[in-house]
């Protein structure tokens, strides 16, 4: 407002003026006061859900991780993994198959085979809630998958001369076949180029029943 005008102004004009700054200033200074204290109200908030979720999220890897690594403790000391190895390394070893490198080995050997055991394959899939099972003999070969679907990755493989050398699964399958003792290793979770995923593995040795066999 013009100076000149506010002075011919009365009295009453004035402080009518006066009053309705003051109540604007008022406002306004509420209103930033109820703004920050909503954001920091909302931030808050925002941070607790996520602390909460991080912790649940949290929780349940540990959960989902540590039934996994039961499971695959029970799994390995199954006598029908270790016939399923017997069978499959003895199909492999009958195709004159020569270990050491990467192979396609799925032949009328092993479709006869997965004929047979394909419900005991999918059957321990189900059971223990795993993608996948390997089967690796000591000349570092994977001789068996019970997922079909994933066979073109692993079946075959080679893990010290292959393309999984040095990869995750291989220093997975090095630590439990060094080791004189039964136990599990976990990879923990990392991208594979070759499956074009993200995979985790667990690791274990299967000790043979009988004292003459590997």
């Amino acid at each position: 407002m013009n100076l000149k005008v506010l002075k011919k102004l009365g009295l009453k004009s004035k402080l009518l003026i006066f009053i309705g700054a003051i109540v604007l200033i008022s406002i306004a200074t509420v209103s930033t006061v109820s703004y920050t204290k909503s954001k920091q109200a909302l931030s808050q908030l925002t941070e607790n859900q996520l602390t909460s979720s991080g912790e649940s999220i949290q929780k349940s890897l540990h959960w989902f991780l540590d039934r996994t690594q039961n499971f695959s403790s029970l799994l390995s000391r199954d006598r029908l993994v270790e016939g399923l190895l017997i069978a499959y390394e003895s199909s492999f070893l009958g195709s004159n198959f020569d270990p050491g490198k990467d192979l396609k080995i799925d032949n009328n050997f092993y479709e006869k085979l997965d004929e047979k055991y394909a419900k005991r394959k999918l059957k321990i899939l189900e059971e223990y809630e795993l993608k996948d099972l390997l089967l690796v003999s000591l000349d570092a070969q994977v001789v068996f998958t019970a997922n079909n679907k994933q066979k073109d990755f692993f079946l075959g493989r080679n893990l010290e001369n292959g393309e999984f050398k040095d990869s995750p699964l291989h220093q997975c399958y090095t630590a439990v076949s060094n080791s004189e003792e039964q136990k599990l290793v976990f990879t923990g979770y990392n991208y594979s180029a070759i499956t074009n995923g993200v995979d985790g593995f667990i690791c274990s040795k299967k000790f043979a029943e009988f004292e003459n066999q590997d």
